[in-house]
């Protein structure tokens, strides 16, 4: 939903696993309208977009970054 495809997947592709027809947020919207509306009713709400920049720096050097998750 949040188009993170081009940036993380190996040739901005899931492909064979997975169908390229919703990588976009239209995408979505278009080939699973359902999907769509449960993470728009029930995900977004509770979830929100993570910064790109901090994704880049936790999955940087073949997922060797720093999360800054700290457990209990």
């Amino acid at each position: 939903m949040w188009g993170f495809g081009l940036e993380f997947w190996e040739n901005g592709s899931l492909a064979p696993e997975w169908n390229d027809n919703a990588t976009t947020s239209e995408g979505v919207q278009e080939n699973n309208p359902l999907g769509y509306v449960l993470f728009h009713n029930y995900m977004a709400p509770v979830v929100s977009k993570p910064k790109i920049h901090i994704l880049r720096f936790m999955f940087q050097d073949n997922d060797g970054g720093v999360s800054g998750y700290v457990s209990d």
